[in-house]
């Protein structure tokens, strides 16, 4: 962890949380004020310098480490001169941990794409690899996230002609399954998602994809079954050891790690972990921050809820000021108003 946050502040990049930060979360910034961070939502860098920072992290990140280490060398060298040993230390072991983790594995850090060939040649071996007759063109991916059974949801990905359409993506919150129990997590988003579409007339999935291996993709086709969706190829990916299993065979698949159809389906299956675990992220964060209000004395449970109804967020809130607070709730007065922004921002 400690290495992953010095490289991240080496290179300048964003830590913060909104994806797109305005100028009151850079007022409040300590990253930009201590120089941790470039600042791009403040216009001190380009996108395309971003960019550039982010793709001399990859290169770290796939070996090629040689400048950072003897940035750390010479910090480490730096403070043992001063007999901060511990200091020294900790230099120490981030250059140990680099040098192990990347500098001689050589890994291949990709993002949720095919760049070393065209995403139309990997959806035409895909098509060869499972034996279909139609071209996944469209490939719907779903991933189940929860900790023990805590904001438990779903994620669903499209990939269009082998590219990630984000327009089409869709998160769920999983509202029937009260128990940790992802098969029937699974059986509920997959139901709803595909009621809908049948509902709207929009049949042009080519191949669904669950995150999983034979429970998971049992769950998923019973509840196809269920609602009488047309038959549609469908696969699970097992992440151990990258098994594909599919109805009505006993033996999972197994492609060569080099085939572009198996690097399409890892990256349509992290694509759906990386949305849910985010949605499930967000979820989990907007629950601590809003727990502050339950310090003000004053507001019990029904007026917290009736404060982040009317202003969306704790966010939203703290933009707001005592007099429209007041305004807006019936029942809050200036007073306490007041003790709400002080307690909040």
């Amino acid at each position: 962890r400690g290495t992953a946050d010095f490289l991240t502040r080496y290179f300048g990049l964003r830590t913060c949380r909104p994806d797109v930060p305005d100028e009151l979360d850079y007022r409040h910034c300590m990253s930009s004020r201590i120089r941790d961070c470039c600042s791009p939502c403040n216009g001190k860098v380009t996108r395309e310098g971003y960019m550039e920072r982010v793709a001399m992290l990859m290169k770290v990140l796939e070996g090629d480490c040689e400048q950072v280490v003897c940035e750390l060398r010479s910090r480490m060298e730096k403070a043992a001169a001063e007999k901060k040993y511990e200091t020294a230390a900790r230099w120490r072991d981030m250059i140990a941990n680099i040098e192990e983790i990347f500098g001689e594995k050589k890994r291949n850090f990709r993002f949720a794409s095919i760049p070393s060939e065209s995403g139309e040649e990997a959806v035409r071996d895909l098509q060869s690899a499972l034996g279909i007759e139609r071209k996944p063109g469209i490939i719907e991916a779903f991933d189940i996230s929860n900790i023990s059974g805590e904001f438990a949801v779903a994620s669903m990905v499209c990939f269009r002609d082998g590219r990630p359409d984000r327009s089409s993506y869709r998160r769920f919150r999983i509202r029937d399954v009260h128990q940790i129990d992802d098969f029937a997590m699974m059986d509920e988003v997959v139901r709803r998602h595909y009621s809908r579409k049948l509902a709207e007339g929009r049949l042009d999935t080519d191949l669904i994809m669950i995150d999983g291996g034979k429970g998971q993709l049992n769950a998923a086709l019973s509840a196809l079954i269920a609602i009488k969706y047309p038959p549609t190829p469908i696969l699970g990916l097992a992440k151990k050891h990258e098994e594909i299993f599919i109805p009505d065979r006993d033996e999972p698949i197994f492609l060569d790690r080099t085939r572009p159809a198996l690097k399409l389906l890892q990256a349509v299956r992290d694509e759906a972990h990386r949305f849910a675990i985010s949605y499930h992220r967000e979820l989990r964060e907007k629950r601590i921050e809003e727990s502050i209000l339950d310090e003000v004395e004053g507001i019990g449970g029904n007026r917290k809820m009736q404060i982040l109804n009317e202003f969306g967020s704790v966010e939203s809130l703290r933009k707001a000021t005592a007099e429209e607070i007041a305004e807006r709730i019936p029942g809050i007065g200036l007073k306490l108003a007041e003790s709400i922004k002080e307690k909040i921002s």
